[in-house]
């Protein structure tokens, strides 16, 4: 599955863990990618998953990331890593739910050994990222990025999570990667996503997903920028490469469009 909506919180269950994407549908060394949605007064613990990195994705709410030790207050949008066999919680402590993405990513043995044992909380914030620059992959007008975590900062195959707006009538162009999956998910704004030849629309709370080789890039045709997460995990002992496609996707369409 290429494209997921995430149902509003409004209509969306609280208090269970939806599988957005899972074990078998992954190449890289990606093993869990889920919804998790707090009720006020909630906490969340992560059940075992074996060797992993785990990460979440602060959407909507304001929650307190918790040990033994310390408590820290995340404003959602905000992104959050954990190394490997913490103990921790996360507590919805504000009066609204609580919308997570929970990601983890599997440790060999020796990545285990050498994980960080620091937690890191980051915001998303525009203000952050770096200054309007030229399209990327073959694209057309502007973009603004920001690696939040790269490859250094994880101990396993985790490869990057990155911060980027599209401009009014920008694209990442048409482009495919080999050992790297990876997902979009959609923060503000509406554009037109490509993956292997489908175009389709994506607005708050569209998540895609790149498999390894699959073509794909996003539009923004509109007169708002386009705000996007993009989750890089690749295969270990693989070096990701990048093909541009001489694509930037101005004349694709959705089906069904003017």
């Amino acid at each position: 599955m290429n494209h997921m909506q995430l149902q509003p919180l409004a209509s969306a269950g609280a208090g269970t863990a939806e599988v957005l994407l899972s074990g078998p549908q992954f190449r890289s060394a990606w093993h869990q990618f889920l919804r998790i949605i707090l009720e006020p007064g909630a906490s969340h613990c992560p059940e075992a998953v074996g060797r992993s990195e785990i990460g979440y994705i602060s959407l909507a709410g304001n929650v307190t990331f918790q040990n033994d030790e310390f408590a820290v207050a995340v404003e959602s949008p905000a992104v959050l890593k954990c190394p490997a066999s913490s103990e921790y919680r996360i507590v919805n402590d504000g009066e609204s739910l609580a919308d997570l993405l929970f990601v983890s990513v599997n440790l060999s043995a020796q990545q285990e050994g050498s994980a960080k044992p620091s937690f890191d909380i980051e915001a998303v914030d525009a203000a952050m990222l770096r200054g309007w620059h030229a399209a990327i992959h073959g694209g057309c007008g502007q973009i603004a990025t920001r690696h939040i975590w790269s490859p250094a900062d994880f101990a396993s195959s985790w490869t990057f999570l990155d911060h980027a707006v599209l401009a009014s009538r920008s694209s990442v162009g048409y482009h495919h990667h080999g050992g790297l999956e990876e997902a979009f998910v959609i923060l503000s704004g509406s554009g037109l996503m490509t993956i292997e030849g489908e175009t389709f629309e994506v607005e708050p709370g569209s998540v895609t997903f790149q498999g390894i080789e699959q073509a794909h890039g996003i539009y923004n045709p509109g007169d708002e920028s386009l705000a996007f997460l993009r989750i890089a995990i690749g295969v270990p002992g693989e070096e990701f490469t990048t093909i541009d496609l001489d694509d930037d996707l101005a004349s694709r369409r959705s089906p069904g469009s003017t």
